[in-house]
């Protein structure tokens, strides 16, 4: 693929997900799902989220959400000892913009570090749509991942 196209909606995004934004399961103490904020634009985002392809990898999922994390590290993400990995499908993802009249969508936008590095564009820069945010919380994320080793 070339810089700035478009994923497929069938392939995947993983990105990173600290304590703050993480939904825990009052029982098991397990992470079971993401807060609204996860989505939510920061003014140092200039206009998308980062996230990785975890397509880009070979091997099966579990081996593609490792080198998806060691590629994250590698590119300058630092990981906390209680973040975790949100995965999602980039159809759901879109489809909960288009619900909400909103185009999203996630382009392959490779660092010298990150060759997986993808964007996540289209959300409102002023994040004033609080219940795409939480649309996209509570439907986009398809499994949460520990990281692979202690950090």
């Amino acid at each position: 693929m070339r810089k700035y196209e478009l994923l497929k909606e069938e392939h995947n995004i993983v990105r990173k997900c600290s304590r703050q934004k993480q939904v825990i399961d009052p029982e098991t103490r397990k992470v079971v799902g993401v807060t609204p904020d996860f989505f939510r634009l920061r003014t140092e985002d200039k206009g998308y989220l980062s996230a990785n392809w975890l397509e880009f990898n070979e091997g099966d999922r579990q081996q593609r959400i490792e080198k998806a994390f060691y590629m994250m590290k590698d590119g300058g993400l630092i990981f906390g000892a209680k973040d975790v990995l949100a995965l999602s499908h980039v159809e759901i993802i879109k489809y909960c913009g288009m619900i909400h009249s909103t185009k999203i969508n996630i382009k392959l936008r490779p660092t010298s570090r990150n060759k997986a590095h993808v964007g996540i564009y289209g959300l409102p820069k002023n994040n004033s749509n609080e219940d795409l945010l939480g649309l996209l919380a509570m439907k986009s994320i398809a499994e949460i991942a520990t990281i692979p080793i202690s950090v």
